[in-house]
């Protein structure tokens, strides 16, 4: 009896077809993974409002009108100019009119001061519950 060993019986096409689905799943897999890793890490510094000594305005070539803080903090050792959004800078002067102090921080990006924004004050309300 001679058998023909040059075909595959469809269990062994089953078999490998599953093998190299699983190949692909985890090669995708890792590649999600290994993105996720490279994400920057975004955090915030407390900015205290009497180091801002002014701000300044500056229109590109273009006619872009971009805003910057000139801020020289001894405490976090932090002398520089940081650049402002056109919204917080609105926020700032509307805080001026009014006279209240604006809450702004600084945000960094990898450690690397990127730019002043407005901090969001996040209040907790507990409701105190009687008992009778």
């Amino acid at each position: 009896m001679a058998t023909n060993n040059k075909k595959l019986d469809p269990g062994h096409i089953i078999g490998i077809f599953m093998v190299l689905l699983i190949i692909l799943f985890v090669s995708m897999c890792q590649r999600g993974h290994a993105q996720t890793k490279q994400t920057a890490v975004i955090d915030t510094m407390v900015c205290h409002n009497q180091c801002i000594e002014k701000f300044i305005t500056v229109q590109t070539e273009k006619g872009k009108v971009k805003y910057f803080a000139v801020y020289d903090c001894n405490h976090n050792d932090v002398h520089d100019i940081i650049p402002v959004y056109a919204s917080v800078m609105d926020y700032i002067n509307t805080c001026k009119q009014y006279g209240i102090e604006p809450n702004l921080a600084i945000r960094l990006r990898n450690g690397v001061i990127t730019n002043i924004i407005k901090y969001k004050t996040r209040y907790v309300k507990k409701s105190i519950q009687k008992n009778m």
